[in-house]
């Protein structure tokens, strides 16, 4: 269950954050995904807990990681590509 829910937060962020950029733009989008971030940061601790579930909590520490680490990656992904396409226009207004 653990993987699918990872494998399915990863396409919910790449969606997610690609849209949102591509909507607002890159200052609107740091802004955004800080605040995305923490937000799951805070729902992860909020509902996967050993109260809520079959499993014990150094499992749901390092599933937690995993879950942050996923929204994280979407993050910082979509930032180097927007940054390479910002220095390929640069280079070619020969700034």
């Amino acid at each position: 269950m653990a993987d699918r829910l990872l494998a399915g937060s990863k396409t919910f962020y790449e969606k997610e954050f690609s849209s949102y950029l591509q909507e607002h733009g890159m200052s609107a989008y740091l802004v955004y995904a800080v605040d995305r971030v923490q937000r799951e940061e805070a729902r992860a601790n909020s509902y996967l807990t050993p109260d809520n579930s079959n499993t014990d909590k150094a499992n749901l520490e390092d599933f937690k990681k995993q879950l942050y680490a996923t929204c994280i990656e979407k993050f910082t992904a979509e930032i180097q590509l927007e940054f390479s396409k910002f220095l390929v226009d640069d280079k070619r207004s020969g700034k």
